[in-house]
């Protein structure tokens, strides 16, 4: 499990059972403060800056976006459309 984006608070509940019972494995890291992340979003605001995106998947569709970042033909970001209702 890689996690990023705890700029709003440093506490997670999971259900533990799950995580062994798949042997799974945290990793974290650093990547600077919530007032560094305001202030990088300031500036790509200013210098125009957006991200690269190759392609739109639908969440029910994670399959076949992962095919594509397996077939290493991408060119940016593969991105989950993740609706809430």
């Amino acid at each position: 499990m890689l996690v990023c984006g705890t700029t709003t608070g440093s506490e997670a509940t999971i259900n533990i059972r799950a995580f062994y019972s798949k042997e799974a494995e945290i990793i974290g890291a650093y990547l600077g403060s919530k007032s560094q992340l305001v202030s990088l979003h300031k500036f790509m605001k200013l210098k125009k800056i957006k991200p690269l995106i190759d392609s739109v998947f639908e969440l029910k569709d994670a399959r076949l976006a992962h095919e594509r970042m397996e077939q290493s033909n991408q060119f940016g970001k593969i991105i989950l459309k993740i609706y809430s209702s």
